[in-house]
């Protein structure tokens, strides 16, 4: 059994040499609900921050929802006031 175990350890070894990582980082969810009048200056603000998993919905208003880096929030929320002069709604979440 010695030589099994050397042999295994050994392909493990191997396997976590060629091995990508990714970094994890902690994100927040977030909403916003805005008029077409903000969505360029909105879309332009947004490109600076680490976003995942955004999605856009046109309707009567356009609705935002992505996932933030969570140490940009108060970055985020500050941009976010500044370009919308508090004029649109901006909501975040934790969940995973």
């Amino acid at each position: 059994t010695g030589g099994l175990v050397k042999a295994y350890s050994d392909s493990v070894k191997e396997v976590l040499k060629k091995a990508e990582t990714e970094e994890i980082i902690a994100r927040t969810g977030f909403c916003i609900l805005t008029g077409y009048e903000y969505y360029d200056k909105l879309r332009h603000a947004l490109a600076s921050f680490d976003i995942t998993q955004l999605n856009e919905n046109f309707l009567e208003g356009i609705t935002i929802t992505g996932r933030l880096a969570s140490d940009e929030k108060d970055s985020f929320e500050k941009t976010f006031s500044q370009v919308t002069m508090g004029r649109a709604r901006l909501t975040f979440s934790s969940g995973e």
